[in-house]
């Protein structure tokens, strides 16, 4: 997500969010690219999540709203990750801990 920034106040729903200018998709990442070779972890699992799986994108989906919606206290449901790594995964978990059994269901 990249671009220009628009903040949104919905008091009919009680909610404020934020938008991007852009929002991008990493077709060689871990939401479309499946495994090919299971004994490599390229591309990366998604959480508990094998990569281009339902339940990846979905999780994908949802770590990426998290940045987007304001919570109750003022902050963002999920902090800022930028390009660190160590901070993406833990938001991940994060998510995917509040999710799990619906991300599960997901599953074949």
């Amino acid at each position: 997500m990249t671009g220009r920034l628009t903040l949104v106040r919905d008091n009919a729903a009680g909610v404020f969010y934020r938008l991007f200018g852009m929002t991008a998709v990493n077709t060689n990442g871990s939401f479309y690219q499946r495994r090919a070779d299971p004994m490599r972890n390229i591309p990366a699992d998604v959480g508990s999540f094998l990569p281009g799986s339902r339940p990846a994108r979905a999780l994908i989906l949802l770590h990426e709203l998290g940045h987007l919606i304001r919570g109750q206290n003022g902050a963002w449901l999920i902090p800022d990750d930028g390009y660190d790594s160590e901070k993406s995964k833990a938001n991940t978990v994060r998510v995917e801990k509040m999710c799990r059994a619906q991300l599960s269901a997901l599953s074949p």
